[in-house]
Parts: structure tokens; C-alpha cells; sequence
């Protein structure tokens, strides 16, 4: 049966400065009435004051990153000074915007702080983004931004929603984008359902999306990913490289600056508030019924190749813990249809695994003298069990021998050298190195 891994506290957490945003794009749920009845206005110093203590008290807890967050975070005019805070703390600091506000001492000052990665939102070629946005002129902006940034060695990563306006030339959105900008890394986000005065996606939609995605990858070998949790039993088995998991009330979570804590930042429903509970007791204790995944049908527990159930946000922002809008609530599916789309994904999964080209990753050459020349940070949850966060990987779980490992593949120890320390084979070295390097 599928359960939720267990973690201290989140690995990653969104800092969310402002629920306020100077676009307006048509789909956005923090203007939503559900979502704004979570925030009340107070003084900017008090905010400040607010966000430095939440970061320590994160860095208390154990988290890794900080993620600046918003509404659009760079509209907070002290949002350098708790930047800069973040990074004295140790922090891998990233931020979420639509990019359209940056200065160029903004841009010197993202550098001076050795960011490595960010998200930027962008909707679709120009005349598309700016009628999404609703805001002539944002595209330009944003793309401005987006070259300084990735000028000063930041991977961006371009955030696209899909929506009526956009879908149909998605396609050509990212040849030009790819082509004009040198933009390399492009995340779909899933739509999610607001007020009905927009139209919805429906599961046709996404097949046709996951079908551009398709042809892109294929045709031009540009990395596009449906980042946000999809039901995989629910679209074919090609399209499911495609696909990414969601962390959300595993390793990820989201925190305003009332102290507020969100498994979920697009819930507008919270867990806990950090200012009254500690995070780590919150994390345990208001996601344990979440962790045992019962909000999900039986499929989904004894599913194969188990995505998290797709996401709960996907259905309604109002509620926590709810199966995603196309897969079956558990009070909706009886037992012989939960085995019988059980036997289905294990037939799927075995299609996936024999169709699917290797990455080369098993075969990924090992230096003889590895050694790791990435970021990354580790946290001790238990007595051999660590988790770490790595530049470029994400997440891992390590035990004792993978944090001993690290600490030797410092490029003056051969692989002989390191399983002579550890009291392994040279080939156990090597599988170690390829999920780390």
C-alpha cells in the first residue's frame, strides 16, 4: 500500500511576501475571494519583521531552501534585505516571478548572491502573454529579465499555464523561444479551477498538450515537463517521462508572511501557523492523515507507479486532501474496478519499462577520481537516514555510506580509494556516484 514519506519538516519551502501582483492574468486564483480571506493588511515593517523571523525559524526547523514567493514578491521593497538575511542563514535561496519589475541593480544584486536557479513566468509569444497577463508591454519585460539573468549564469526555468487563450500555439511558443532567447528549460504548470468565468481544460486539452510536448521533445529535444502532479493511469504510457512529481506536503510546502503554513501553495486552506506551532509539529502531526493517502481510491494506494494521485488542488482550492479532478473520489469506486485498474497499471508499467529508451544513466562513465562540484545541503532525519538537497538533482535520501561517499568524492580519492573507506566494491561506489553527479 502507498504511503507518504515522512519527513521532519519540508525540505523546500515557498516564503510567500505579498498575495498582491502588479499583472492580472485571467486565471490567477491569488485574487480569488477563498484565497483573500487568508491575508489581512499589515504595516510593511511588521511584514518585515515577520519574514526574518519566519526564516529563522526555518532554518530552526531545518529547511534547506527558501523560495521567494508571491502574488509577485519583488513589489516588497525590503524583499533584497530578506534575500540577503536568507543567504547569511545558509539558505539555497530561488524565486517565482512574472520578471517584469527587475532593475539592473537588482540583476548585480541576484548575482552577488550566487543564485543558481529561478522561475519565470511567461504565458506565450508576446501578443498572447500580454493579453493573458493583461498588462501591454509584460512580455518584453519579462524576457529582458530573463536574458540578464541568464547573462549572469542563473538557469532560468520559464513557467507556462496553459489556458483557452494559449494552448493552440504552444507549440510555436517554444520554437521561438528556444530560437530568439536561447531560453533552454520551459515547466508547464496545470490550470487550476477558479470561479467558472473562464473556460476550464478539459482531459482532451491535456492529451493535446502532452502531445505538443511530445513532438517538441522529439523534434527539437527541448526539455519540456507537465511539472504539477497528473494522473498517469489517465494518459498514455509515452507520455509518461513527461510528466514530474509533486513534493507538496512531503518535502515542499509554503509559508505567508502572517506565518500561515500550506502544504499546498495553491490550496487557500492552510495547516498551521509557525508563529504558534513548531513547524516540525505541524508538518507531523496536520499531514499524517494526508501521508496515508485514504483522500485517494484504492487504485491509487496499490497503484504500481503511484504519482501521488495527481493533485489536489486540481479539483478545488477550498478543500485539503481530495483526489485530482480526473480520477475518482475513494466513496466513487467500488473494489472490483479498484483491482481491475490496479492489474492495468502493472500492465502499463511493464509497457513503460520495456518501450522506454534509457537515459544512460545506468551507463553514465564514473570518473576514477569522482568528485561532486555541486551545491547541495544534507539534513540528518534519524540515526541512518538523511535527506539532501543537490544543484541540478533535487531531492535524495541518503543513508550513512551515501553521506560518507560524498564527503570522500572530493577528486584526490580514486574509486579504490573510497571503497577501501567505506569497506565496498568499486562498482558500488560507481552506482552511488550516478545518482549523485
Amino acid at each position: 500500500m502507498n504511503t507518504g514519506t515522512k519527513l521532519s519538516a519540508p525540505i523546500s519551502v515557498n516564503l510567500e511576501l505579498t498575495a498582491d501582483c502588479n499583472l492580472r492574468c485571467f486565471f490567477c486564483f491569488c485574487p480569488t475571494e477563498p484565497y483573500q480571506k487568508r491575508y489581512v493588511s499589515i504595516p510593511s515593517q511588521k511584514r518585515f519583521d515577520n519574514l526574518i523571523k519566519i526564516l529563522h525559524l526555518l532554518k530552526k526547523s531545518g529547511v534547506l531552501e527558501a523560495r521567494f514567493f508571491g502574488g509577485e514578491f519583488s513589489l516588497i521593497k525590503e524583499w533584497k534585505e530578506i534575500m540577503s538575511e536568507a543567504k547569511r542563514l545558509g539558505f539555497f535561496i530561488s524565486f517565482v516571478s512574472n520578471g517584469t519589475l527587475f532593475s539592473s541593480e537588482d540583476i548585480d544584486f541576484i548575482k552577488s548572491i550566487g543564485m543558481i536557479e529561478c522561475g519565470v513566468s511567461l504565458h506565450g509569444l508576446k501578443d498572447v502573454h500580454d493579453k493573458v497577463t493583461g498588462v501591454d508591454g509584460s512580455f518584453d519585460l519579462a524576457v529582458n529579465s530573463i536574458q540578464k539573468l541568464q547573462n549572469i549564469g542563473v538557469e532560468v526555468a520559464i513557467l507556462f499555464t496553459p489556458n483557452k487563450i494559449n494552448l493552440e500555439t504552444f507549440e510555436e511558443f517554444i520554437v521561438s523561444v528556444n530560437k530568439e532567447y536561447g531560453i533552454k528549460n520551459v515547466c508547464m504548470n496545470r490550470l487550476y479551477k477558479g470561479d467558472g468565468s473562464y473556460g476550464e481544460l478539459t482531459m482532451g486539452d491535456y492529451l493535446k498538450i502532452l502531445e505538443m510536448i511530445h513532438r517538441i521533445r522529439i523534434n527539437y529535444g527541448f526539455p519540456v515537463n507537465l511539472i504539477d502532479s497528473f494522473p498517469r493511469c489517465k494518459v498514455p504510457v509515452k507520455y509518461w517521462k513527461y510528466l514530474l512529481y509533486c513534493a507538496q506536503g512531503i518535502a515542499f510546502g509554503q509559508i505567508n508572511y502572517l506565518g500561515e503554513v500550506k502544504n499546498c501553495a495553491s490550496l487557500s486552506v492552510g495547516i498551521g501557523n509557525i508563529f504558534e506551532d513548531d513547524l516540525s509539529v505541524i508538518w507531523e502531526k496536520k499531514l499524517a492523515d494526508f501521508r496515508t493517502f485514504k483522500h485517494l481510491p484504492l487504485s491509487c494506494r496499490l497503484c504500481p507507479t503511484f504519482c501521488g494521485g495527481g493533485c489536489i488542488a486540481s479539483r478545488t482550492m477550498k478543500n485539503n486532501f481530495i483526489a485530482d479532478e480526473f480520477i475518482k473520489l475513494p466513496v466513487e469506486e467500488n473494489f472490483l474496478e479498484s483491482i481491475f485498474i490496479t492489474l492495468k497499471n502493472y500492465f502499463k508499467k511493464w509497457i513503460f519499462q520495456v518501450t522506454t529508451t534509457p537515459n544512460g544513466f545506468k551507463n553514465k562513465k564514473i570518473d576514477n577520481y569522482p568528485v561532486l562540484n555541486k551545491q547541495y545541503k544534507i539534513r540528518k532525519e534519524s540515526e541512518n537516514c538523511y535527506v539532501g538537497l543537490f544543484d541540478g538533482k533535487g531531492m535524495l535520501i541518503l543513508d550513512q555510506f551515501g553521506v560518507d561517499a560524498i564527503k570522500l568524492m572530493n577528486g584526490k580519492n580514486s574509486l579504490e580509494d573510497i571503497g577501501l573507506a567505506l569497506n565496498c566494491s568499486i562498482e558500488e561506489v560507481e552506482s552511488f556516484a550516478r545518482t549523485v553527479l
